[in-house]
């Protein structure tokens, strides 16, 4: 049985969860436009959550696709300059290939961090 988040609030017998992705759409005819409200604890929180997880992904994931154009056109060298190698030339370091080869990974952290940090967040804020 849920938990209701608020004690005194009291729903129809009918009550159903309304559907996602939004409790108020403003778009579309004024006859199906009808204000729905969340009133059991797991209902807010994870709708809280999903909205969370799409604001926090869609910033993470633009911040990392400017990341990624910045590598992939961003430098005039074709190596890092890590240190300085045996010739004394200062080249020592992974080539452009090997720099292009691990750059998939940029999103995919980017991603993970956002997907914590959305759990994070959502739950704090949809249960409060």
């Amino acid at each position: 049985m849920p938990t209701s988040h608020n004690a005194n609030a009291r729903t129809d017998p009918g009550y159903k969860t309304p559907p996602f992705p939004s409790l108020y759409w403003l778009v579309g005819p004024p006859n199906v436009v009808e204000p729905a409200f969340l009133f059991y604890e797991r209902d807010i929180w994870r709708f809280t959550f999903f909205w969370t997880l799409i604001i926090y992904e869609a910033a993470h994931l633009l911040a990392a696709t400017y990341a990624v154009i910045i590598v992939w056109w961003g430098g005039r060298n074709d190596v890092f300059k890590i240190g300085k190698s045996r010739e004394g030339n200062g080249m020592i370091g992974i080539g452009r290939l090997k720099k292009l080869k691990m750059l998939w990974m940029v999103p995919v952290i980017y991603g993970t961090i956002a997907g914590v940090e959305a759990l994070l967040a959502g739950s704090v804020v949809g249960l409060m």
